[in-house]
């Protein structure tokens, strides 16, 4: 390269260097003076232009003209102070380049600057796709009731749910690229140092293994201690790890009501006394859940504090069945029942006892299932007694399948009940099964597989679950193939069978039909189970236009509704007010209570000129809704 071609300034630059870096490499190379003036350009940045024609021009201009002004400045500090720098930015058909500046000194003075532009297209979209995968990814696990966190395969945090970062106190951007084992997961249960190279979570990089343990604990970023139970697995690519997914709760409630509770499990063999107190823990226990059920109904499924009230609740009902234990298999005992529908208490009660455990349930319960009368904590106790058997029989992992169904029994099935309609429930597992021997004595008192003591077995558990059927007029039943799994059959006399009467479900004539309508399924779930627990029956619709169609099929079919609950404000669909229209359309004598968040509305001021015969703001308590419903029906 002679003089005249590098713009008159008598820089020479090594031809062979050049070549190289004009001819081959992949990006544009453009030498600039510091007139900032294009001297050479290996091929033009854009379609329809030549080298030839851009030598002398204005090397800014071949920016965007947002980028210009940066770009000018940038080239300023090279030829000024030396200064090397880049910038980034787009360029037509959707594509980005990354500008390198690097400074060419003559001598001590800088007197041209080159510049390097990479296709960074590719790149740019693989980082969207990214962010767009992480915001789906955080947009997802943020409505799950776990807390989830993500360790790369150098053991760094790479995402974090917004539970997580709830629970222990750091936001995703704080723990980005930081070490867990450093920040959260670094003691024992007993407060002693966790070293590094012991971590149980992080040894699932190196081993592959999934770790599952309910005995952990996490530093929260105030430096506080929380027990959780975790489940950490990997996550592989073309046959290596490449990351793990962590998933975690906290079980503090757990951890302090086991350690209470433990006192009392020493109580099961002293008879009268242990009944005794297991029915005073058991009142206790019972005021306590009244109160936080009703402190749940009494806020907005969307405060913060819901979720809160409700695992709290759940922790309490897991002690009071734990106390049901002692009190059913003792003098007292005897069960408290109501009519209910228990379809939810089996999914709930069986998706508790197997929290943290590596066994998967699966639930079989059509929605025509015979309601029952029983003491709902008697049969949360069988449940988890069932459970938990089943669990232990499964240590590698494995299925609970859970079913129910309706059925008539005759007599001739050898069952020690009276014939007549019964709620039939299975848990069948995929576990060990029961040698033949063991199968004819596992409801006999005191006997036990187990090493006896209160951290092993009393020998109580499926003698009390044989003592709860049976005062329920029911029976439990066991059947099992050693090696290949085990059942047990549950039979509850359905509510409406009276001795002598047909049997077939059927409806009295003093028992009232309730529409419900919300398009919350939350609000659905608390109120619809409320209003059977007053003794209803309901039915319930998500928006007008169903709740219409609902009406007129019972109305066709001679089985009106006695009355309507209509939300006022429904997104995407009709609300209450015209829901009520319509209805008083079909019929005239139709009776409904309008409920909404918003208690200053016109509806719910002035509710009798829009048709309604009442008005319940939310949230509203159970006994609020109770009166309602009673003016509304009897008054």
């Amino acid at each position: 390269m002679d003089e005249q071609a590098t713009g008159g300034h008598g820089v020479l630059i090594c031809e062979d260097i050049l070549k190289t870096q004009f001819e081959y490499s992949p990006d544009i190379i453009i030498i600039v003076d510091r007139d900032l003036r294009i001297v050479r350009i290996n091929r033009p940045p854009h379609p329809g232009l030549s080298s030839e024609t851009l030598v002398g021009t204005d090397a800014v201009l071949q920016l965007p003209g947002e980028c210009r002004e940066e770009g000018q400045r940038l080239l300023r500090a090279c030829f000024e102070a030396g200064l090397a720098g880049s910038i980034e930015h787009a360029v037509p058909d959707d594509g980005w380049r990354h500008s390198r500046i690097v400074p060419l000194k003559h001598g001590d003075v800088t007197s041209h600057a080159m510049i390097i532009c990479s296709d960074v297209t590719e790149r740019k979209k693989a980082e969207d796709a990214l962010r767009e995968s992480e915001k789906k990814l955080r947009d997802i696990t943020s409505h799950m009731g776990e807390a989830l966190y993500v360790l790369d395969a150098e053991g760094h945090i790479s995402f974090m749910n917004p539970v997580a970062e709830k629970l222990l106190g750091w936001s995703m951007q704080e723990m980005a690229g930081k070490n867990a084992h450093d920040l959260f997961h670094n003691c024992n249960p007993d407060g002693s140092r966790l070293p590094f190279e012991d971590c149980p979570i992080r040894k699932v990089l190196d081993n592959g293994r999934q770790f599952v343990s309910s005995d952990e604990v996490f530093v929260r970023k105030d430096g506080t201690v929380f027990p959780v139970s975790v489940i950490a697995s990997p996550i592989t690519e073309d046959g290596k790890i490449a990351a793990t997914v962590t998933a975690f709760r906290d079980i503090t409630d757990m951890k302090r009501l086991e350690q209470e509770l433990s006192k009392v499990q020493k109580l099961e063999s002293v008879g009268v006394l242990a009944g005794g107190i297991a029915h005073d823990f058991n009142n206790l226990l019972q005021a306590i859940l009244g109160h936080i059920s009703m402190a749940s109904m009494s806020i907005s499924s969307n405060n913060q504090a819901y979720g809160q009230l409700r695992k709290a609740e759940e922790a309490i009902e897991m002690a009071r069945d734990l106390s049901f234990r002692l009190l059913t298999f003792s003098k007292g005992g005897e069960p408290l029942k109501q009519v209910t529908s228990i379809a939810e208490m089996i999914r709930q009660t069986v998706t508790l006892s197997l929290s943290g455990a590596n066994v998967a349930a699966e639930f079989s319960l059509p929605d025509d299932l015979h309601l029952v009368e029983v003491d709902e904590g008697q049969i949360r106790q069988v449940l988890s007694n069932l459970t938990l058997n089943a669990k232990e029989a499964m240590p590698d992992g494995g299925t609970l399948t859970i079913e129910a169904e309706n059925v008539q029994l005759h007599g001739r099935e050898g069952l020690p009940v009276r014939e007549g309609a019964y709620l039939h429930i299975v848990l069948r597992d995929s576990g060990r099964g029961i040698e033949p021997e063991t199968l004819q004595r596992i409801f006999d008192p005191y006997f036990s597989t187990k090493k006896m003591g209160a951290e092993k077995g009393m020998g109580l558990g499926l003698s009390i679950c044989h003592s709860i059927m049976k005062k329920h007029g029911g029976v439990i039943t066991a059947e099992s193939v050693y090696g290949r799994g085990s059942a047990f059959h549950l039979y509850l006399p359905a509510a409406f069978e009276a001795e002598g009467s047909r049997p077939g479900p059927k409806r009295t004539a003093a028992r009232k039909k309730i529409l419900f309508m919300d398009d919350d399924p939350r609000v659905r779930y608390i109120v619809i189970e409320i209003i059977k627990h007053f003794g209803y029956d309901v039915e319930i619709a998500e928006k007008g236009e169903e709740a219409v169609e609902l009406y007129r099929k019972a109305l066709t079919a001679d089985s009106a509704f006695d009355a309507v609950i209509l939300d006022l404000t429904v997104p995407g669909g009709m609300g209450g007010d015209v829901t009520m229209n319509k209805l008083r359309e079909i019929d005239p004598g139709a009776r409904g209570i309008i409920s909404s968040g918003y208690a200053d509305s016109p509806v719910m001021k002035d509710f009798m000129a829009y048709g309604f015969s009442g008005a319940i703001a939310k949230p509203y308590k159970i006994d609020e809704l109770r009166e309602a419903l009673h003016k509304l029906l009897y008054d």
